[in-house]
């Protein structure tokens, strides 16, 4: 069986997107030494909770003026649910120490009409969060409500909370945010910090200080942030240098139980953020993500509904060693283009700029002279139209077609000694094809045989035809007086452009009837 390679052809250019690789440790329980009157948590990996859900959406901008086309490829997963996650997620089970290094925990009674222990930082150490109280921490309660957040300052409070802005409510503890801003005025992903919360009711007879009380963390806010696919192979690399995310809410109230449910206000603000070459890191995956070793360019906004009146701007350049034209900036109705969906808390929403790429390859397999088992491939990153044309020779023993040679193996002796060999042609070949053309291929007048269903990514067309025998008596003709026989070659040359929302492939490919 000889396989051949027939065409492939591709069009426009191409970035990838972005993944996360969840990590997870054993949560291996070491013996704790309690103090006195001490009160100890272990924050448990939450990735046993569920499995990690991701969705992906794209969205199309308008190409530049060489006619690249750039995209916008969305990827939402929950980090509530993701236990472990690398580079992007400031907060999670084995870097909260290391990022935030406490958490700041207070405590009401049963009833939440008290305070049985002030607010304090728990700092962490041999793999727990505790705090010393200076007396019984049980003395005002039992049992003790807690509600823990981080990050926090050293009076519990955070960016875009005061220390004193928390109320216990029947459903957890309230609050009163709004997204901190620069001193331009303009909200900085680097101002924002990932809001992540807690809570345990605590029994002194059924509390075990030795191993302390297991909690998970929450995630309160939406988190976006952007990267860079430059894993392809052209030359032209993309490098995003600054977004402004338009029409977002920036205030609200957040109630943290055991989730956070948020009443957004009517202020907006603009969140923005510039990048350098210097905060393109490892995104975990081999793609690069646009942020620093702190992950501190990663939007945190409050969960919201996003409206028609929620745009994206985005600067861009390509370059090649150096940079290549002008920046390119475009602006795209963000709520819309994505349906005007919610974010919710605890979602990371990663936009990976890229091209729109179309690459195809078509092969085949010779078996016993028999061509057949075509198979034509979406290896691109979007729906495509394809088009392909059968071209067959009869060509000599170096590959090169015969044309208007005489064919000796026809020739009568009193008749015309001049039979010429005839050209190649689909009509005349009919008979020898099965299945042509195949389902959903239907032939054009230009000769073409077009596909009429669009093809997804790394998806196969259905055979153009099912096999092709040529005739088993191949012409001959003289050369230097010696009978030389001829033997057929067949070509398929593919063609691919991208499909379009809302058009045919005849409106993609102009009238082709």
């Amino acid at each position: 069986m000889k396989k051949t390679n027939l065409i492939i052809l591709a069009l426009l250019s191409a970035l990838a997107a972005i993944l996360f690789v969840s990590c997870e440790r054993e949560n291996d329980i070491n013996q704790h030494v309690a103090g006195d009157n001490e009160i100890a948590f272990r924050v448990v990996n939450p990735a046993t909770r569920a499995s990690i859900a991701e969705t992906t959406n794209l969205i199309p901008l308008e190409e530049d003026e060489d006619g690249n086309v750039f995209s916008l490829e969305e990827t939402v997963i929950d980090l509530n649910a993701a236990g472990v996650v690398t580079r992007g997620t400031p907060v999670t089970t084995d870097n909260a120490a290391t990022l935030y290094k406490k958490f700041w925990a207070i405590a009401y009674d049963s009833a939440l009409s008290e305070v049985a222990l002030e607010g304090v930082a728990f700092d962490f150490s041999n793999e727990v969060w505790a705090h010393s109280y200076h007396k019984n921490p049980w003395e005002k309660a039992d049992p003790l409500k807690f509600f823990m957040w981080m990050p926090a300052d050293n009076n519990g409070g955070m960016a875009g909370v005061s220390a004193d802005g928390f109320t216990p409510t029947t459903n957890g503890l309230s609050f009163s945010y709004e997204s901190p801003t620069s001193s331009s005025g303009t909200s900085d992903a680097v101002e924002q910090e990932d809001i992540v919360f807690s809570s345990a009711t605590l029994t002194k007879s059924t509390y075990d200080p030795s191993t302390g009380a297991s909690i998970e963390f929450h995630h309160a806010l939406t988190g976006v942030k952007f990267t860079i696919s430059n894993d392809n192979t052209i030359a032209n690399k993309t490098y995003i240098t600054k977004v402004v995310i338009n029409g977002l809410k920036s205030a609200g109230t957040c109630v943290m139980g055991t989730s956070a449910t948020w009443t957004p206000g009517t202020a907006t603000a603009s969140f923005t953020q510039e990048y350098t070459k210097d905060n393109v890191i490892s995104g975990g995956s081999g793609y690069p993500a646009l942020n620093d070793d702190e992950t501190s360019m990663t939007f945190w906004v409050i969960p919201q509904q996003l409206t028609d009146n929620v745009t994206l701007e985005i600067t861009f350049h390509l370059e090649n060693g150096t940079k290549v034209g002008e920046d390119i900036v475009r602006t795209v109705a963000l709520g819309t283009a994505l349906g005007n969906p919610t974010w919710t808390s605890g979602q990371l929403h990663t936009f990976s700029l890229k091209g729109k790429e179309v690459v195809i390859h078509a092969e085949d397999e010779i078996n016993s002279n028999k061509k057949e088992n075509i198979a034509i491939t979406n290896h691109g990153n979007t729906n495509c139209w394809i088009r392909a044309m059968i071209i067959g020779n009869w060509v000599d023993a170096d590959g090169q077609p015969i044309f208007g040679y005489t064919d000796f193996k026809t020739v009568v002796e009193g008749e015309n000694p001049y039979v010429e060999i005839p050209s190649w042609t689909i009509e005349n070949a009919a008979s020898y094809f099965e299945g042509l053309p195949g389902s959903n291929w239907t032939r054009g007048t230009d000769g073409y045989y077009y596909y009429t269903v669009a093809l997804a990514p790394e998806a196969t067309a259905a055979a153009l035809f099912t096999s092709y025998t040529p005739p088993a008596n191949a012409p001959t003709y003289q050369l230097a007086g010696q009978d030389v026989t001829t033997h057929f070659f067949m070509e398929i040359a593919v063609q691919a452009i991208e499909a379009k929302s809302g058009e045919t492939y005849t409106t993609a490919w102009g009238n082709t009837q």
